[in-house]
């Protein structure tokens, strides 16, 4: 899935102009990537997550449940830099006699102990 222990997106894209809800939620999923940097092009539009009230409150919320998790974080980097490894993985690093876990491709892991779901589709609210 990732296979490197340090890696991320530009969150809110690199390129173009993001949609409100688009932005929040990968300012949401973007706390759960190892390396989280909200990022563009010189030439688009600023994306500042205080463009818009809610993202910028989504934004805060989530940085402040990975600030929270940042030990758990440190740790597993500590431990993929003893043992090799991943700081993210997929579900089925964990369950590989779980057939149902192979097909999964959104959902992931932080080490082997916090699942990550994130929404990936507009649900028409933010």
């Amino acid at each position: 899935m990732f296979g490197i222990p340090y890696i991320g997106s530009d969150i809110c894209g690199f390129f173009g102009e993001p949609s409100e809800e688009l932005c929040l939620r990968w300012q949401q999923m973007g706390a759960f990537h190892t390396f989280m940097r909200n990022h563009n092009a010189l030439d688009p539009a600023p994306q500042d997550p205080a463009k818009w009230p809610a993202v910028a409150a989504a934004a805060r919320k989530a940085n402040l449940f990975r600030y929270s998790y940042l030990p758990y974080l440190f740790s597993l980097f500590f431990e993929t830099s003893l043992y090799g490894g991943t700081v993210i993985r997929p579900v089925f690093y964990e369950y590989p006699k779980d057939t149902r876990t192979h097909d999964l491709g959104y959902e992931f892991l932080w080490g082997s102990s916090m699942l990550i779901t994130p929404v990936l589709h507009e649900v028409g609210f933010v």
